[in-house]
């Protein structure tokens, strides 16, 4: 999928978690998205394509992996609702 229909996709997620529209569908405040890839670059440059198109308070919310970086860490992410994301912090 090109970058430029993965940006308007991230920008729908975020502007469909932030109006308040999913909360009175769904009856949740948030959702998280996860976007898992076959490479670490892919990875990598949709994590930069994110910083470049959402807010930073978006990064908490939508979040990186490669199928070979998925790991007992990615899980703990979505479960415990920490507050960063390794990919985009740069640091894993």
């Amino acid at each position: 999928m090109s970058h430029d229909r993965m940006r308007r996709k991230y920008i729908g997620y975020w502007e469909y978690l932030t109006s308040g529209a999913y909360t009175k569908k769904h009856g949740f405040r948030s959702f998280r998205v996860m976007t898992v890839t076959l490479t670490e670059e892919r990875a990598e440059n949709l994590t930069e394509l994110a910083r470049e198109s959402l807010p930073e308070t978006a990064e908490p919310y939508v979040l990186f992996s490669s199928i070979g970086s998925m790991s007992a860490q990615t899980l703990n992410v979505l479960s415990r609702g920490e507050e960063s994301w390794p990919a985009f912090n740069a640091e894993t």
